[in-house]
């Protein structure tokens, strides 16, 4: 088991509009940044072994409107796509 806990970094409470490129890109490099080496990671000794599952996590502005969520919304949503992608590629 392999368990990818960090820290993320969101600027939240705060317009998009009024929100800086750094504060909105932030939440989204770390975080999908971060669930793409390891589901690589973890996905490699998956295919070795033949068996396997990788389990992410997001929140709900990865699917629902949420004012002033600013990047942490589009990571959430990338993250919930990062996991449908992985799985249209290995089949499941």
């Amino acid at each position: 088991m392999v368990l990818n806990v960090i820290g993320i970094q969101a600027v939240q409470r705060v317009a998009l509009l009024e929100l800086s490129l750094a504060d909105f890109m932030s939440p989204i490099t770390a975080w999908a940044s971060s669930q793409f080496l390891t589901s690589r990671i973890t996905g490699r000794h998956m295919v070795q072994r033949g068996s396997g599952a990788n389990l992410t996590l997001s929140a709900s502005p990865a699917t629902l409107a949420i004012a002033g969520t600013g990047g942490f919304a589009v990571a959430c949503a990338s993250v919930e796509a990062l996991s449908r992608t992985l799985a249209a590629e290995r089949g499941t």
